[in-house]
């Protein structure tokens, strides 16, 4: 992911930070600071810190069991919205997916007991839930904490954990498509209720907004699995695009904008004597402009280290290594030449010539 910087590694898994979260956290000691002195601004930064601490053991819940069941974990990133497991792939067996889904709020759940019993031994006084998550009371703010988040990351909606949990069980009865898309429109219509909650009960901006990530990540969700559900016989031979325009590592940056604008690509292969030597997406292609202007040599911008796939592999597969990547394109090779490009672009434009298809069939 763009601007994150790993900052660990646990169990082989790399942990990193987005700078937004970093400057968010400046904010937050800065902003404590100036309203209660520099030890409230310090206090603040250890606090929001512990909360992110949480955050990451629950996505490592997520990732340790995923791990077990053969799923490629990708990283953890910290982001000022909580944290992410980007993972290769999802179990696509309904008990495997419930289980990976709740191994986050288990978590934290069991730092709840933790603290509870702990609590209970000492015979420190409860005032458990404070809501406020002020670190006055550390304790019971994180026992709060992590019951808030265990209780509200099981929500059945999309992108919540409770939302993948209601998939699994649905799709126990009925194709995984289908329960995607009945479990999406239940995490829709949950975010829409939270909103309007917010807006007119709560008073709460945040609510709203959080909402408005809920119904845009359980669409987005029902979306990628009709994707890649229209693409799962496919292989790459059957979309990539055959009519590959090359550049030459000392051609200049303005020969990659005259072939994009005579409509022959965005994201260039870039060969030295019939030999793949490099790749110059397109956004690597408005970024050298910017830096070196349009005379500047292919060379100095091209990416040396790139993923390149076979003809014959899955589509459904490479797609989701595409997006976990974050690749706009991939050259195809075989035998060390090159046969074409796959693009995110020919990839949507196939579902949707299909999807078209299929509609006037019906």
């Amino acid at each position: 992911m763009k601007w994150s910087f790993k900052i660990a590694e646990v169990f082989g898994i790399s942990i990193k930070v987005h700078a937004i979260f970093l400057l968010l956290l400046a904010y937050i000691g800065w902003a404590n600071a100036a309203m209660g002195g520099l030890r409230a601004g310090i206090e603040a930064v250890i606090f929001f810190s512990v909360i992110f601490f949480f955050v990451l053991l629950h996505e490592l819940g997520h990732s340790l069991v995923a791990m077990r069941y053969g799923v490629k974990v990708i990283d953890i990133v910290l982001l000022p919205i909580g944290g992410v497991a980007r993972m290769e792939n999802l179990p696509t067996k309904p008990l495997q997916e419930i289980l990976v889904a709740l191994a986050g709020p288990a978590v934290n759940f069991a730092f709840v007991i933790a603290i509870l019993l702990i609590n209970v031994a000492v015979g420190r006084p409860l005032a458990f839930p404070d809501f406020q998550l002020s670190g006055q009371d550390f304790w019971n703010s994180i026992l709060s904490l992590n019951f808030f988040m265990g209780t509200f990351n099981l929500l059945p909606a999309f992108p919540m954990d409770g939302g993948r949990v209601l998939r699994g069980v649905l799709a126990t009865r009925m194709s995984y498509a289908r329960a995607t898309h009945v479990a999406s429109s239940v995490g829709q219509a949950l975010a829409v209720l939270m909103g309007l909650a917010g807006v007119f009960y709560f008073h709460s901006f945040w609510i709203a907004i959080i909402a408005a990530f809920i119904f845009m990540g359980a669409g987005t969700e029902d979306q990628m699995v009709h994707l890649r559900e229209a693409i799962a016989s496919l292989t790459v031979t059957q979309v990539m695009s055959r009519r590959v325009c090359a550049l030459q590592p000392n051609d200049p940056l303005r020969t990659a904008l005259e072939l994009s604008y005579q409509g022959c690509q965005d994201d260039f292969p870039v060969l030295e004597e019939g030999r793949l030597v490099g790749i110059l997406p397109k956004q690597r292609v408005l970024t050298a402009m910017q830096e070196g202007g349009v005379e500047a040599p292919v060379r100095t911008f091209m990416l040396t280290r790139f993923s390149a796939v076979g003809p014959y592999a899955s589509l459904a597969r490479v797609y989701e290594e595409m997006a976990a990547q974050n690749l706009s394109a991939v050259p195809v090779i075989e035998n060390g030449r090159i046969l074409g490009m796959l693009t995110l672009e020919n990839i949507g434009r196939y579902v949707l010539v299909a999807a078209s298809l299929e509609g006037k069939k019906s």
